[in-house]
C-alpha cells in the first residue's frame, strides 16, 4: 500500500516587539501543532516568525524553541513587507499557509479544524474567529457594546472577504495567481483588505470554520473612546485608499464621497436625538461618523499611518 501523502503547512506570524505576547503565542502554537495529524490527511508543520524590528528583537526568542521554529528578519519596516517575506518564504514548499497575529493565540483544535474544514471544502481559503479577552476589572461598557467582538458564522458559510488574522490559505491557489501584500501600505494598515479583496477578483472560494478559534488579548489602554476613534477613523481611511489602489477612476472617488459622505450625513442628522440614546448607542453614532469622515480623508488623499514607526509604541 502506498503511503499517504503528509501535508506540508507553514504558520506564518508577523512579530514586532512584542516578546510577550509572542513568546506565549508559541508556547500555545508548539502545542496545537501536535494536533494537526488529526485531520482528514497527516500534517507536518512548521512556524515561520517573521520579525518586522530592525533590531531583531524576537530572535532570542525564537532559539529557544523547538526546530520547527523558523526565525526569518525582515529589516524593512511596514506589516505587507513582512508579509510578503513570509509568502516569498513558504508558498514553494507548502500546501497552505495559516496567519496568525502575534497577541492572539490558538484553541487546541485550531490548525486541525482549518485544515479539515480547507480539505473537505476544497476551498483555497478557511477563515476562523477572533475571540476578544478581557482583563479583569474592564469596564462595562466595553463589554456590553462588544466593541471588540467580531460576527460568527456557520462552518462552511461562503465569505466575501478576508483578513490575516485567522487563515489559512491553498498555496496552489497564491502560486497561481502571483497575489502578494501591497507595499504602498506598509504603515496605514490595509494591506491584508487590498490582499483580499485582490484574491475576491481573483475568484478565490473562502469559506469559515466556526471552530477554528483564536483567543485574543484586548490591552487595557485600547478600552478608550479615544482609541475606538483613532481605529474607526484608520478603518475608513484605509478602505477608501484600498478602493482606490483597485480603480482609481472617478468612479470609485463618487462612490466613496456617496459612502463616507452619506455615513457622515445620517450621523449629523441623528445627534439632536443622542440625548435619548444612552452611551453606548451614541458612542457607536461617533465611531460610525468618525468611520465616514477617515472614508472622506482617503478619497481627497490623506493616509491615516498608525503603524508609522512614530506610532508605533503607541498603538501596539
Amino acid at each position: 500500500m502506498l503511503k499517504e501523502r503528509m501535508n506540508k503547512i507553514a504558520v506564518c506570524v508577523i512579530t514586532f516587539q512584542r516578546i510577550d505576547g509572542l513568546r506565549k503565542l508559541l508556547l500555545s502554537l508548539t502545542e496545537t501543532t501536535s494536533t494537526a495529524d488529526s485531520t482528514r490527511s497527516p500534517s507536518v508543520v512548521d512556524i515561520f516568525v517573521i520579525d518586522n524590528d530592525p533590531k531583531g528583537s524576537a530572535e532570542a526568542l525564537c532559539k529557544h524553541f523547538e526546530k520547527n521554529v523558523i526565525y526569518l528578519h525582515e529589516p524593512q519596516q511596514g506589516i505587507p513587507f513582512a508579509r510578503n517575506a513570509a509568502l516569498e518564504a513558504t508558498i514553494n514548499n507548502y500546501d497552505y499557509l495559516c496567519f496568525i497575529d502575534d497577541d492572539e493565540w490558538p484553541s487546541s483544535q485550531w490548525l486541525a479544524s482549518l485544515t479539515t474544514t480547507i480539505e473537505t471544502s476544497r476551498a483555497d481559503a478557511v477563515m476562523g474567529p477572533v475571540v476578544p479577552v478581557y482583563p479583569e476589572n474592564c469596564p462595562q461598557w466595553i463589554i456590553k457594546g462588544s466593541f471588540f467582538e467580531r460576527t460568527r458564522r456557520k462552518t462552511g458559510e461562503r465569505m466575501d472577504r478576508g483578513a490575516s488574522n485567522n487563515v489559512m490559505l491553498r498555496a496552489d491557489f497564491l502560486r497561481r495567481t502571483g497575489l502578494r501584500f501591497n507595499e504602498t501600505l506598509r504603515f496605514t494598515g490595509g494591506s491584508d483588505t487590498y490582499f483580499f479583496q485582490a484574491a475576491i477578483a481573483e475568484k478565490i472560494h473562502i469559506v469559515w470554520c466556526n471552530e477554528a478559534e483564536v483567543f485574543e488579548d484586548i490591552p487595557r489602554h485600547r478600552m478608550t473612546v479615544k482609541w475606538l476613534i483613532q481605529r474607526s477613523f484608520r478603518a475608513g481611511n484605509t478602505l477608501s485608499l484600498c478602493d482606490q489602489l483597485r480603480d482609481p477612476s472617478l468612479k470609485t472617488k463618487v462612490i466613496r464621497l456617496f459612502k463616507g459622505g452619506g455615513r457622515c450625513i445620517l450621523v449629523l442628522l441623528a445627534l439632536p436625538f443622542a440625548l435619548f440614546f444612552g452611551q453606548i448607542r451614541l458612542i457607536k453614532l461617533v465611531l460610525a461618523g468618525v468611520k465616514g469622515l477617515g472614508s472622506l480623508a482617503g478619497m481627497i488623499g490623506f493616509r491615516y499611518e498608525e503603524y508609522a514607526p512614530k506610532r508605533l509604541h503607541k498603538n501596539t
